[in-house]
């Protein structure tokens, strides 16, 4: 299920490493993290979802859905959550999250109203295609206008420990996106 590189001990450590030298905004991104048959399944599932549009223009314009079986199983399974516990450095119990479709027009916007709490986001991008040009990353911005971009990438696991005052967004997706979308699982852990 998780590709096995990331179930190594030496690898672990190096990513942990990596992880943790960011002391404003610990993360990481990890490429090709689900083996490529788990991650053509996942795929495969996550596009025969059906999607609902959540709308709210001064604050949100995307899609979302439930999370598929397969999708479930694979946020409960105890490599994933071995690999992300041995990321962070300590033991999760419990990964939380939706899925969301982002293509032209949609975003999520920064308000008062829905100012996250401190705490640690995964996201697994299951995007086959999007041009850098065509907005959509996800923005974690500290409130000094300080930001760090997360880029669309197939197959990977996002992990950011969110400190006090740092929050996140999706760009605004332009007209370059055309009929592309963005597929998102925007999640927390426990």
């Amino acid at each position: 299920m998780v590709n096995p590189q990331y179930l190594s001990g030496s690898t672990i450590a190096q990513v942990k490493h990596a992880f943790h030298a960011n002391r404003e905004l610990p993360s990481i991104t990890l490429q090709k993290f689900f083996s490529e048959g788990e991650y053509k399944t996942l795929s495969k599932v996550v596009s025969k979802t059906k999607w609902e549009k959540a709308k709210d223009r001064m604050h949100y314009n995307h899609s979302v859905a439930p999370l598929p079986t397969e999708l479930k199983k694979m946020l409960d399974n105890t490599m994933m959550k071995r690999c992300i516990s041995a990321v962070l450095g300590r033991e999760i119990k419990k990964i939380e999250g939706k899925l969301c479709m982002f293509g032209w027009k949609d975003y999520t916007l920064l308000y008062d109203e829905a100012v996250e709490k401190p705490g640690i986001d995964l996201i697994i991008d299951f995007t086959p295609q999007w041009g850098e040009n065509a907005g959509g990353k996800i923005v974690y911005a500290d409130g000094t206008g300080d930001s760090r971009n997360i880029p669309s990438s197939p197959n990977t696991l996002s992990v950011t420990i969110r400190k006090e005052g740092v929050q996140k967004f999706v760009q605004y997706c332009n007209h370059y996106a055309g009929k592309k979308k963005r597929i998102l699982f925007l999640g927390t852990v426990e």
